[in-house]
Parts: structure tokens; sequence; C-alpha cells
């Protein structure tokens, strides 16, 4: 499986991402003193290489070996990956970078005739814009874009979807009945958590209220719609009956199965069959100490789900006693097949949601900003 072998003082603050592929590492290293682009690459015997930023920057993404950056949350940057060099492309430095997949990148300008701030698309092949819109009065935003089809806006109860070549809309899907859930005892309207993929023509959603829900890509029409849990299954200490963290769960395209993990819970959807299955693991954790940290979230590579786990429980002092760990967990036999226990100093835990993994390496971020680096064997 992993192996431990060294660890990184990363000084990632402010939730700053690490991002990785199959022969690098990237991240943000803060301190008072400067802030600092890190790259990492281990098909170059595992040399290093910085790019000094101006004040508070994020990681848009990485795509075609270059690197998207917007420094002090304003300018747009683009770093080659094996040189560590700012490059040129096109006049892409004159918007602001939202959103990086499949070749495009999502971006804004400010229209200065009118004050509204324009969308549109950028092509990274072509190195030019391929158009913009003024939909800043319709608050209007792009989520992701998945098999070359653009989808937006962001958490709204109606999902788009336009041509990335194009900006034309092809179709909306009202959520207002699926997604609206009540807060307190006050009605909500809900919106689109998450586009989880598509598979075999289908866009797949998270919508609040516990739904996910299946859209034909050509016309948006509802294919199929999981909420409940099949009959008399439940889960927490409230017996809920619904899909624990829609929005966080993983579509595995080559299994065509949507899994998801939370707690000491585990279901999945047969994409194939449509049939939703969920399975209590409490006993089965519990005898190994794991808790799989409840935000739900989890790395799949091949049969596996990668975890990250928090476990509670008292010593003969009834001192409180926290055990972290990563594991992996077998999708087919539901079962832990590797666990690796970490040995933090008091204070010190886990940030990461779950492991993330990139070629022969796994990583895992620390509260402390070290980034613990681990070999596959």
């Amino acid at each position: 499986m992993f192996k431990y072998s060294q660890q990184i003082q990363a000084n990632l603050k402010n939730d700053h991402k690490f991002l990785v592929g199959s022969n690098y590492i990237c991240f943000l290293s803060e301190t008072e003193e400067k802030v600092e682009l890190i790259i990492r690459l281990y098909s170059d015997e595992g040399s290093m290489k910085n790019y000094i930023l101006k004040g508070e920057s994020q990681i848009v993404g990485v795509v075609d070996n270059m690197i998207m950056v917007k420094e002090n949350y304003e300018n747009s940057l683009v770093i080659d990956l094996y040189s560590g060099k700012e490059i040129k492309l096109g006049d892409l430095d004159k918007y602001d970078i939202k959103l990086v997949y499949e070749g495009f990148i999502y971006v804004t300008r400010l229209m200065p005739e009118t004050n509204f701030v324009a969308h549109g698309i950028f092509d990274i092949k072509n190195k030019k814009a391929l158009w913009f819109k003024e939909w800043d009065k319709y608050k209007i935003s792009f989520s992701e874009i998945h098999a070359g089809k653009l989808f937006g806006p962001q958490r709204a109860i109606e999902l788009k979807r336009y041509d990335v070549e194009s900006g034309a809309l092809r179709w909306t899907h009202d959520f207002s009945e699926l997604a609206k859930f009540e807060k307190r005892g006050r009605p909500q309207l809900g919106h689109v958590h998450r586009i989880l993929g598509i598979i075999d023509n289908q866009v797949f959603i998270a919508l609040t209220n516990n739904y996910i829900v299946a859209l034909s890509v050509d016309k948006g029409e509802l294919v199929h719609q999981w909420r409940e849990l099949p009959n008399g299954v439940t889960w927490s200490d409230d017996n809920w009956n619904f899909i624990p963290k829609p929005e966080l769960s993983t579509l595995l395209k080559e299994e065509r199965k949507i899994i998801g993990m939370i707690s000491k819970y585990f279901w999945e959807i047969d994409l194939q069959t449509n049939e939703l299955s969920f399975y209590n693991l409490s006993n089965y954790f519990d005898s190994i100490r794991v808790d799989a940290v409840r935000g739900g979230q989890v790395t799949c590579l091949g049969d596996h789900a990668f975890f990250s786990s928090i476990f509670y429980s008292e010593d003969a002092s009834r001192k409180l006693v926290k055990d972290y760990k990563i594991g992996a967990f077998n999708i087919k036999t539901k079962k832990v097949d590797w666990l690796y226990t970490f040995d933090f100093p008091e204070g010190v835990s886990l940030k990461s949601p779950a492991p993330v993994i990139g070629g022969n390496h796994l990583y895992v971020l620390d509260t402390t900003g070290t980034l613990h680096i681990f070999e596959r064997v």
C-alpha cells in the first residue's frame, strides 16, 4: 500500500490548498516575511523550486504543466511547472481566473463602460478568450466544466448548462421543489450543492435536502433521483433515513457507482441498477478504533477509498484520548485493508479531510502546516 517517507514544513495557512499530479506537488508556503509558491518534482530527483508572490495568493489549478495563480487575489499569473518561472499565456493576465478545468479557464473582467463584471471562457490551447457576457445583474457564475459542458451558477436553485465554445444557454432545470428543506422550523429554498460528474450522457448532482439526481446532459430532463435509504435503514442517534452528506460523495466512472463515507457508515449507488445500499460499520470500526472524519470526504484509488479518521475514547482515568489515523477502505469487501496511526504531540490534529494521492505518493496535512508524505510500496 503506502509507507511513511518524509515530512515538509509547508507553512500552509488560511486553508491554502496543495495540488498534486503524477510527478509533482505544489503549494503556497506563507510566513510573516513572504508567500512562496513551492513546486516539487519527483521526476527531477525531488528538486524543489520556488516563486515569490506578492501578498495573499491562491493556486487556482494546474493544467498542461502550467500552474494558474491569483496573486494578491488580484493579478493572474501562469507559472511553468518545470522551470518555476512566469510565462505569458496570451492576454490571460488581464483577467481574473476563477476555475481551471479540461483545457478551459473560467475568467471574469470588469467592463469599465458599464461597471459590470463580464464572465467568459479562455481557451488554453489557442491562448485566447472565446467569449464574454455581461451577466452580473443576474448574479450568474459558473461552477464546473465536465466533458466540455459548462454548468452554473453556483449554489443556486436552478442549474443551467451552457456551451463552452459559445456561451449559449442549452437548458435550465429548476430544483425548487426537490431542494427545499426546513432549518429550525423555517422553510429554505435550497440549492445545487455540487456537480459530481458525467457518465453515459447523464450529469449527477448533489442537492440540499440530501438528494442526488441524474439529469440528461442533452436536455436537462430528470432521469433519476435518490434520497431515502432502503426500508428500515437509518443512521445516527436521530435515526435519519436519508443519504448523509451527498455533496461530498464520489462518482466512480469505471465502476459506475456513487459512493459516500461518513463517521462509521458507508453507502453506494449502483448506477447500472439504480440500487442504493447502506452499511452500518459501527461495530467493526469501533473494534479497529476508526471513525472517518465527519466531513465525509474520501480519495479513491482502485478498489479503495482513502479516508482520515479521528477516534475518540477515554483511558482508565477517564481522560479523553484521540487516535489520528488514515486508512484504505476496500469498496468491494467493505473492510479496511490498511491503516496508519499518527503520533501527534498535544494540540496537533489532522487538517486534511482526506489523504490526497498523486502518482506514487500520498499526502496528509496536519494543523501545524506540515505535509506528511507516503510512498507506494
